[in-house]
């Protein structure tokens, strides 16, 4: 691949993380649950839930082999587990 296509590749998928990191971390996501009716302890878990899944990335790792495949199927996942939570409103 050439150098200026890699570097212009790198700089969407920088910023598309950022955007993302955006919208689902800190305050936006703080304020969606609070006006979903979320507890103090369910804020709490929301926040620290990162944090907590890093402790298993070691494991994980050694258990897959791939880190490449490991980044592909962990950032997919992480994702996908946004969707519920954006549909959680029109739940009945």
């Amino acid at each position: 691949m050439k150098p200026e296509r890699s570097l212009r590749l790198s700089i969407w998928e920088g910023t598309l993380a950022v955007l993302f990191l955006y919208w689902t971390t800190g305050v936006l996501v703080t304020g969606y649950a609070l006006a979903l009716g979320a507890p103090p302890l369910a804020l709490a878990l929301l926040g620290s839930l990162p944090f907590l899944a890093q402790l298993t990335a070691p494991l994980a790792l050694f258990m897959r082999g791939s880190r490449r495949a490991l980044t592909v199927r962990l950032n997919l996942a992480s994702r996908l587990l946004f969707l519920p939570a954006l549909l959680a409103p029109f739940l009945p």
